[in-house]
């Protein structure tokens, strides 16, 4: 990662990913509570998404790929606010998937995300995703964050 970025709120989240479209699944960093260890990611979801079907909706699985990017752009929006290098990083596990809904080409999501109990390189991440003030999904997610030696 470049050590300059903008780290004004709300912020473009791409900065903060490796994600390229189409894969890159989240916009933007809504807010940070540094105290709380969370943080807000909206995104709208779009015609090019993976996984989206004919019929225009997202599939559920997709969402698990949108928390652990929305886990990401907090994590390195944290990154580039403390100057640190970059790192890599990969969900290693989900615990507690849930899904209330559905979303559509068109909506836009706001992703809550939550740092939980961290030991060495390994996170726990605890997330919701809601539209329209209705929950979509909440998931819990194991990460992986460090650099390749």
């Amino acid at each position: 990662m470049p050590l300059s970025y903008n780290l004004t709120i709300p912020s473009d989240a791409s900065p903060f990913l490796p994600h390229r479209a189409p894969m890159l699944m989240v916009e933007r960093i809504i807010s940070v509570n540094d105290d709380e260890k969370s943080s807000i990611i909206e995104t709208t979801v779009r015609d090019n998404f993976p996984f989206i079907t004919k019929e225009n909706i997202l599939e559920s699985e997709a969402l698990i790929e949108i928390m652990a990017q929305a886990a990401a752009a907090q994590h390195g929006y944290n990154l580039a606010k403390n100057n640190s290098s970059e790192e890599k990083g990969f969900i290693v596990g989900i615990r507690k998937f849930k899904i209330f809904g559905e979303v559509s080409v068109g909506d836009i999501l706001h992703v809550s995300v939550k740092l939980g109990t961290e030991i060495d390189s390994l996170s726990v991440v605890y997330g919701g995703i809601t539209c329209n003030n209705k929950n979509i999904a909440s998931m819990e997610l194991t990460v992986w964050h460090g650099s390749e030696q």
